[in-house]
């Protein structure tokens, strides 16, 4: 018997070979590399380097 999961890679199976390529697009999603993002870590970066950061102690926490 043939579950969903083996159906599944079967038909992207049949569908790589075919097209000769993965069916379908592989898309990251890293907002740590958007515009804005670089925006702001320049603006900090700039900040700091202008004596303008504020030390403190790091704050550890304890796992629940």
């Amino acid at each position: 018997m043939i579950d969903s999961t083996q159906l599944l890679l079967c038909g992207i199976s049949k569908a790589g070979v075919r097209q000769r390529r993965i069916p379908f697009d592989i898309v990251a999603d890293d907002s740590f590399y958007s515009d804005t993002n670089i925006a702001y870590l320049k603006k900090s970066i700039s900040h700091l380097n202008h004596g303008k950061g504020k030390m403190h102690d790091i704050v550890e926490v304890e796992n629940e």
